[in-house]
C-alpha cells in the first residue's frame, strides 16, 4: 500500500511541475515613458556621460527584455520601475513619429507600443 502511495505522490508531484512550466508569463506592459519631448539631433535627459537616456515604467519585466526604439532593439537596464536605456544620437537624428515597445529576448513576448514624436 505505501509504494502505491509513493507512486499517487510521484504522479501528481510532476503534474503539479508540468503544469507549473506551461504556464506562461505575462508580455511586458509600458505605463510610462520619459522623456516624451525630443528635439533632433539635441541631447535629451543627459547622462554623466554625455549621452542621452530614457526610462520606461512597465510592469512584467524581466532581465531579458529590451526597448526597441523603431526598429532597433537597444541595450537595456533593468530597473525597479521597469527598464532604463541609453539611447545613441543616430536613432534621434530626425524629425519623425517613432515607435517604441518592449521585447523579451527570452520569450518573444512584445509590450504595447507607445509613440514619440520627435520634433
Amino acid at each position: 500500500m505505501k509504494l502505491k502511495n509513493v507512486g499517487i505522490f510521484i504522479a501528481c508531484f510532476s503534474l503539479t511541475l508540468l503544469i507549473i512550466g506551461c504556464q506562461k508569463t505575462q508580455p511586458p506592459y509600458i505605463k510610462d515613458f520619459g522623456p516624451q519631448k525630443v528635439e533632433a539631433g539635441e541631447v535629451f535627459n543627459v547622462q554623466p556621460n554625455g549621452l542621452s537616456a530614457m526610462w520606461i515604467k512597465a510592469d512584467h519585466v524581466t532581465d531579458s527584455t529590451t526597448i526597441v526604439w523603431g526598429k532597433t532593439q537597444i541595450n537595456t537596464f533593468k530597473e525597479s520601475y521597469g527598464v532604463s536605456a541609453l539611447i545613441p544620437k543616430e536613432l534621434y537624428a530626425s524629425p519623425g513619429p517613432l515607435q517604441i515597445y518592449l521585447f523579451d529576448t527570452k520569450t518573444g513576448a512584445k509590450s504595447n507600443i507607445v509613440v514619440l514624436n520627435i520634433k
